[in-house]
């Protein structure tokens, strides 16, 4: 096993890539290689489909590699791991049993006409970066300005097919119920243990699903504890990776 274990980071959308340049800044200071995967830029399909290509893209990574998922992209790495991931797997403040209330009430409106002009860039960037919106998901409001709203969440509101992909993976994510999973990888559950979409007890509770569960909490993280505590998001990760094996 490398000294120092490759990521793979994935920012659950309409978080993208960019969202993890504050925890990848920290781990690359340690020595790790970081490489990220924007879920849109994955083959279209069902979630259980896109568990099978986060699988494939994590199978190019060293055995000794590291998946962080966050947010919504924590359900596709739960399917991930039904497909037979077996690198490590890092889960924070996403969907690991269900989907949160906002998407499962949100679900039907996507999945109508509707829902097309919802996802247009300029009312959903604006919205959150509203204290109605993503300003409420963060300890610290200023977090969540319409610069880092639109750093973040511009890759998913870019064209119209990475839009419509944002609108079918949020649509199907309203109805997605996890499964337990076999024996598999070591999995820790990194939570903001003050998260409104997702409490401390969602993680507590995924332990009857994932058997290989590990639960860590970030004292003080709100659910975008990516952007507002990036180096205790990659402490917090880093410790554990150095604390379990994958001989």
């Amino acid at each position: 096993m490398s000294a120092a274990p490759p990521f793979l980071l994935v920012a659950g959308p309409p978080l993208g890539p960019a969202a993890w340049h504050g925890a990848a800044a920290r781990l690359q200071a340690h020595g790790h290689a970081c490489s990220t995967l924007d879920l849109l830029d994955l083959p279209p399909g069902d979630l259980r489909a896109l568990g099978a290509a986060l699988r494939d893209r994590a199978h190019e990574l060293p055995e000794d590699g590291v998946v962080v998922a966050q947010g919504t992209a924590a359900a596709v790495a739960v399917e991930a791991l039904h497909a037979g991931l077996m690198r490590r797997l890092v889960l924070t403040n996403g969907p690991v049993a269900r989907a949160d209330w906002a998407l499962r009430l949100a679900g039907p409106l996507l999945r109508s006409p509707a829902g097309r002009a919802l996802l247009r860039r300029g009312p959903v960037q604006a919205a959150l970066a509203s204290s109605a919106g993503g300003r409420r998901l963060v300890v610290n409001p200023y977090v969540m300005g319409r610069d880092t709203v639109a750093s973040t969440t511009g890759s998913a509101f870019s064209s119209p097919a990475r839009r419509a992909a944002l609108r079918r993976l949020l649509s199907e994510l309203s109805t997605w119920e996890g499964r337990p999973t076999a024996s598999g990888p070591p999995v820790l559950l990194l939570w903001g243990d003050e998260d409104p979409l997702y409490p401390a007890s969602v993680a507590d509770a995924a332990g009857a699903l994932i058997p290989t569960a590990r639960h860590e909490r970030i004292p003080g993280g709100q659910h975008l504890h990516v952007l507002e505590r990036p180096w205790a998001l990659a402490d917090a990760a880093r410790a554990w990776v150095s604390a379990t094996s994958m001989s």
